[in-house]
């Protein structure tokens, strides 16, 4: 039977309990974890007494960590800005097969082992003393930075939920009940290999047994509720993938939270028990801002050791069109792909549009010649793909705004054309090869809508007006793991 915080206390209706030092203990807490190569983003699962039955916290995080800080504690970017710092604890095996323990007396510099992360990193780059993005230069599970990231994230796990539920930081005690993390494709590897991708990951976060912050100031040991079991690693895409086919439902207000099947990606005309994405062989594109990883399901499952990883994501796309474009601008960002046009100069803005549509098909057309050949050493041909389902950073649509309606064109030439998504260039590209193939739109959600101050919009029958949000292309990966994350407590307390 679940037991929940009560009324008038921190906490109120989360499950839990009050233990004999007063502390708030918080038992049914569930973690996804996506250490990505632009940022870190994770997913908080709160059991709770709701009738939805749960909470959800969305966390998104630097990165990028500096060492050895001179910034005061005393500065703005503590004071007023965002910023952490912690000493790191946890372990990792570096590319030398070497194991690095981070919390060690070897790893100090001047007997300290002192990070930073946000607005401190900035002050601190002209020194040299910065910690570039796990992924960058080396594989996820081989790098410090991956560390230095799961520090942050569980430090960050204590500091919203306090935060979000007026816990006080020194009453408030987690036990996780499930971990649950990623790793590229071509990082996985076997089970039974004590250095694949997913036991390094998995041993690097039983590692970090306890967070050591000074600001915010926690210190805190991680506990499990079943240590041996709670930590999984995943292939990224493959949640992405689970959260396309399945949706967190509500029969009623009083019914709670179930995974069923979304129905935008059923065939009207099919197995209404089953998805698209689960009939014959369907390709997971997770674009990133460097790489793109391209993972192969097939009736449902992943076809194993058939995946792949290409040099090409969203900070291509920006490279390529900063070719197209030539000088006509100094610098072109993954920031003016989204935004579709370019500065320059006080406030003048020009349109990309034709240009980021030539660059994103350049990138397309390259990862359909890795797609041929990752279906290929399948035993499939190109006819077989019925789905394509794009995801990750590299893949955000754009989205129209004031700025970009005022954007002026950059050169006589060419004019303002319609930005199509990776998505949409997708499928035109390949639908002369694969005419069966269906690319995936983004799954939405509905939500209630509400005018500018807040208030719950209603329809002519009384019932709340709702909106269909698309999910954002960086959260596929993440919120697929919280979704299951959120299957697996239900079974737990059933």
């Amino acid at each position: 039977m679940v037991k929940y915080i009560p009324e008038n206390h921190p906490g109120a209706g989360l499950s839990g309990y009050r233990n004999e030092n007063n502390e708030t203990v918080l038992d049914n807490v569930g973690l996804a974890i996506d250490i990505g190569n632009s940022e870190t983003k994770a997913v908080v699962v709160l059991k709770n007494n709701t009738p939805k039955g749960f909470r959800f916290i969305q966390i998104r995080l630097p990165n990028v960590f500096s060492r050895d800080s001179g910034v005061p504690l005393t500065h703005d970017a503590f004071t007023t800005g965002k910023s952490w710092r912690f000493r790191s604890v946890g372990k990792f095996l570096n590319p030398r097969n070497v194991k690095v323990d981070m919390s060690s007396a070897d790893y100090r510099i001047k007997g300290e082992n002192i990070f930073d992360a946000g607005d401190t990193v900035s002050i601190n780059k002209e020194a040299g003393r910065t910690y570039r993005p796990a992924g960058s230069t080396r594989h996820k599970t081989r790098v410090d930075t991956t560390v230095l990231s799961l520090n942050l994230i569980f430090g960050e796990v204590y500091n919203s939920i306090s935060e979000e539920y007026n816990i006080p930081l020194d009453d408030l005690k987690i036990i996780f009940s499930y971990v649950r993390g990623m790793v590229p494709p071509e990082e996985f590897g076997d089970k039974a290999d004590p250095e694949s991708g997913q036991n390094l990951l998995t041993n690097i976060i039983r590692s970090i047994d306890h967070i050591d912050f000074i600001h915010p100031h926690i210190q805190k040991t991680i506990t499990y509720k079943d240590p041996d079991n709670a930590i999984t690693v995943v292939r990224e895409g493959a949640p992405g993938y689970f959260y396309a086919r399945y949706g967190l439902t509500q029969q009623d207000s009083n019914s709670p939270l179930e995974v069923t099947l979304r129905k935008q990606y059923v065939d009207p005309q099919g197995d209404p028990n089953e998805s698209i994405l689960a009939i014959g062989a369907s390709i997971i594109v997770d674009m990133g801002s460097g790489t793109t990883d391209l993972l192969l399901m097939h009736n449902g499952k992943i076809v194993e050791k058939q995946h792949r990883s290409v040099s090409e994501g969203g900070g291509t796309v920006a490279s390529r069109v900063k070719t197209l474009v030539g000088s006509k601008v100094d610098e072109i960002t993954e920031k003016n792909i989204i935004d579709g046009y370019v500065t320059k100069g006080f406030n003048n803005r020009y349109d990309l549009s034709h240009y980021i549509n030539s660059g994103r098909t350049q990138v397309v057309n390259k990862l359909i010649n890795d797609i041929h050949k990752l279906i290929s050493s399948a035993g499939l041909s190109i006819d077989d793909i019925r789905t394509i389902l794009v995801i990750g950073g590299g893949a955000i649509p754009f989205t129209p705004t004031k700025k970009y309606d005022s954007a002026e064109p950059l050169s006589a030439e060419v004019g303002k054309v319609k930005i199509l998504s990776v998505g949409e260039i997708f499928q035109n590209e390949i639908e002369d090869e694969a005419p069966y193939a269906k690319v995936i739109e983004l799954p939405y959600e509905k939500n209630v809508e509400r005018d500018s101050s807040g208030n719950v919009l209603y329809n002519g029958d009384g019932k709340p007006s709702e909106v269909k949000v698309t999910t954002d292309p960086r959260m596929m990966n993440v919120s697929g793991l919280a979704t299951a994350i959120t299957m697996l407590i239900n079974k737990s307390l059933d």
